[in-house]
Parts: structure tokens; sequence; C-alpha cells
């Protein structure tokens, strides 16, 4: 950072300034990182990313409405729709009290929703925003037309749903939606699966360990389930099927390609006693 600074006051490219300002964003430094987005805006004002990264700044000043128009601006001129999750933050709703901050982001939601109707991005982020107001009716409503759009993102709008319930602590709620979606279809190991992280953020072991199960017994082999359920054994002071578990998850993954797999399988054999 210290050797970009001394070429500040050069005649850089708008990449060297965008690059200040996220090293400063990376390090809280919000004051340097606006200043230098500024700059990096002045050189090239057609660049839609930069002002994302402005906005962040703004908004960790605490400059509200000048982070929303920057994110509006961001989204007038992106073409990617499937990035749009990575910077038009929900759960910074949730943590902001500014209540004209929130309502300028609920109507850039708003906005993106109807312009992209079938983006799946779009409608998952117009899901989060009717659990965060607190109307589920209304995102059980989204989550079924996403689905209907997007069937192969099924688990991942699954995943989106109970984890703003869970943000917005309707852990009672999440434990009905996923339990109504169980019985809809009994197959689907994913929802045993959410379901026993809400469990386990309920302190609910035994019925974690009961869905983990599940999911594990229906489903194909999940490297994170059966990692659950060994832990979750081992808390129980289980050792023989935790170690069960373990000598399963080395055959099931020793030829897995996948480094998470093996990232899991060694850590929770190195848990286990033995």
């Amino acid at each position: 950072l210290a050797e970009f600074v001394q070429m500040d006051s050069a005649p850089g490219s708008c990449v060297l300034y965008v690059k200040l300002s996220e090293a400063c964003l990376e390090a809280n430094n919000y004051q340097d990182a606006l200043r230098h987005a500024n700059t990096a805006i002045t050189l090239q004002p057609e660049e839609w990313y930069i002002y994302k990264r402005r906005a962040r700044a703004h908004y960790g000043l605490g400059h509200y409405q000048e982070a929303i128009a920057d994110l509006t601006t961001a989204y007038e001129g992106i073409q990617d729709t499937a990035a749009i999750g990575s910077w038009l933050w929900p759960n910074s709703v949730i943590e902001c009290r500014d209540e004209g901050f929130r309502q300028g982001y609920f109507a850039l939601i708003e906005r993106a929703y109807r312009e992209h109707p079938q983006d799946p991005e779009f409608l998952k982020l117009h899901m989060s925003m009717q659990i965060i107001k607190g109307d589920l009716d209304a995102a059980q409503q989204e989550y079924e037309r996403a689905v209907v759009v997007a069937p192969e993102k099924t688990e991942s709008l699954q995943r989106s749903f109970v984890n703003y319930l869970i943000l917005t602590n309707r852990f009672e709620e999440a434990l009905q939606w996923f339990g109504e979606n169980i019985e809809l279809d009994r197959t689907n190991p994913a929802g045993y699966r959410n379901r026993a992280v809400i469990h386990l953020r309920m302190e609910n072991y035994d019925a974690a360990l009961a869905d983990f199960r599940t999911a594990s017994e229906i489903g194909p082999p999940s490297v994170s389930s059966d990692y659950s359920v060994a832990i979750l054994d081992l808390v129980a002071g289980d050792l023989q099927h935790s170690t069960a578990t373990c000598r399963r998850m080395l055959a099931q993954f020793a030829d897995s390609e996948d480094p998470l797999a093996h990232y899991f399988a060694a850590w929770t054999c190195a848990l286990a006693p033995g």
C-alpha cells in the first residue's frame, strides 16, 4: 500500500486508484478509500464497478444516501447480473438502522426485480428482502417462483431463505418452513441438512444429528453432513458411531478431486479419538 501511496500524485491509471481504494476498504480506512475511488471515477466515470467500491466507502462513513446513489449507478451499468449478489449486500440492511438507507435499498431491489423478473439472482434478492421486512408469505411466493424459473438453484435458494430467517432471529419460522418443505419432498437431502443447521443454532443437538443422519442416508455422499454427524456424535460421547463415520468418509472420498472433501475428512478423523 505504501508503494501505491507514493505513486498517488503521479499520472496513473484508473486501475491504480481502484486498487488503492480496495486496499483501504480491506483495512476499514473508509476516508482514504473514498478519496481514491473519487480519483478513479474522475479518470473513468463510465466504469460501474468503481461506484460499488465507493458505495462501500460511503456506507462505512455513514453516508447512507450517497451509498444508495452509488449502488444505483453501479446497478445501471452492470452487465453480468449473476455477479450482483456479491455487492448488493442484503446483510447491510439488517445491520443498518438508518431508515433512509433501508428504504433506498428496498427501492433499488424492487426496481431490479421489476426490470429482471426472470433473473434468479434478483428473485433471490427480492425474496431475502421480504424476509427482512417480515413478510414471510411474500418470501415464500418468491421462493416458489424462483424454483420454477431456476430449478437447478433450489438448494441455493433454500440456503438463502434459511440464512435470512436465521439472521433475523426467526428460528421457529425456519423450522416450520423446512418442516413443510420436507413434507412435500422427503427424498431431498438438502431440506434435512438445512433444518439441521437451524436445530444447531437452537442447540437442539439430538434433532440436528437426526436430520444430518437422514440427509446422509437418503442423498449422495455429502462430506459436510458426515462431518456434522461425526462431531455431534463426539459431543454426545458416541465414539463408536463417530469412528464409523470417519471410516466411511475415508472410503467414500479417498479418490475425490474436491479439496474440501479431503479437508473435512482429515478434520473429522483428526478430532476423533484414536
